[in-house]
């Protein structure tokens, strides 16, 4: 397992505090949630990118007809 320094401003230490207490959740716990859940979107978004253009094409150009298509 790697170790890595994050600085945190005042304000979010608090929060993170507050919200690690209130779950009694460890700190490290939220914070490797809250990295896995970005690099999840990244990943998301990557593809998104990628897939776009054709998605398009095909003629979908929002979610509603995505569901509609599926329905």
């Amino acid at each position: 397992m790697t170790v890595v320094s994050v600085e945190l401003d005042d304000k979010q230490a608090v929060e993170l505090k507050q919200v690690s207490e209130s779950m009694q959740t460890p700190e490290t716990d939220l914070i490797r949630k809250a990295i896995n859940n970005y690099l999840r979107q990244y990943r998301m978004d990557q593809i998104r990118s990628r897939t776009q253009p054709y998605v398009e094409a095909a003629g979908f150009l929002t979610e509603d007809d995505i569901y509609r298509e599926i329905s």
